[in-house]
């Protein structure tokens, strides 16, 4: 077994190549880079509250959706 510690800069590639056919876990605050992902696990005290692709839970409106807005919109005060 391998263990990989991967940069900011190249994550994206990385993930194409080593994470291809395998399950990864990926723990971010910067939710715009879960896009690369079939599925993810969003959690809230300690709980997952929504799971699934990204798309999906963008278009559902619910929490993914609700940080996510609010995240870029800080992003885009700075």
């Amino acid at each position: 077994k391998k263990a990989f510690v991967i940069w900011k800069k190249t994550d994206k590639y990385y993930f194409k190549k080593i994470g291809k056919n395998k399950t990864v876990i990926y723990i971010t605050h910067r939710l715009i880079e879960l896009d690369m992902f079939d599925k993810i696990y969003v959690l809230a005290n300690g709980k997952i509250v929504e799971e699934g692709a990204p798309k999906v839970l963008k278009e559902k409106g619910k929490y993914f959706a609700k940080l996510l807005a609010s995240q870029n919109q800080l992003l885009r005060a700075n």
